[in-house]
């Protein structure tokens, strides 16, 4: 997340000198994709400082999960996502139930279980617990940005 903050002035003088655009004008375009009003605490109060704080949660349980279990079974059990995200699409996004998708989410799952059960799946179950929720929280936000509830 703070590549952006590195990456906007680069856009702000591209939009200068490229597009011919003021700073003003550049600055006003890019805050409506907080809503009509604009650029507004509030809406980064709301909507931003929740998600970067989420985004923060996530790395750090993965990362301390990491350092508890070994990398194999953190990767198996991060591939989770993709379960939660169907899960959640169903249950908030109202997806349509599709077969091939509970068929493609029981294989993921089987996937995760079939490789647990390999010796290198080794680590304690607070590790495992971190890992499962920040692939929970990853699940998550990719339905939270479904539904556009992010900048």
């Amino acid at each position: 997340m703070s590549w952006y903050v590195l990456i906007y002035p680069v856009y702000i003088i591209y939009a200068v000198f490229f597009l011919k655009k003021t700073v003003s004008e550049t600055f006003h375009e890019d805050s409506l994709i907080f809503g009509k009003q604009g650029f507004q605490i509030l809406h980064v109060l709301k909507y931003v400082v929740p998600f970067f704080i989420a985004a923060v949660l996530n790395t750090y349980a993965y990362a301390r999960g990491l350092a508890k279990i070994s990398a194999s079974a953190a990767g198996v059990l991060i591939g989770l996502g993709p379960v939660v995200v169907f899960i959640e699409s169903l249950i908030i996004l109202k997806e349509k139930f599709l077969i091939r998708k509970v068929f493609a989410t029981l294989f993921v799952f089987g996937g995760v279980i079939a490789i647990s059960f390999d010796k290198q799946f080794t680590g304690d179950l607070f590790g495992i617990i971190l890992v499962l929720a920040a692939a929970a929280g990853f699940g998550t936000y990719n339905v939270n940005i479904s539904l556009g509830k992010t900048v």
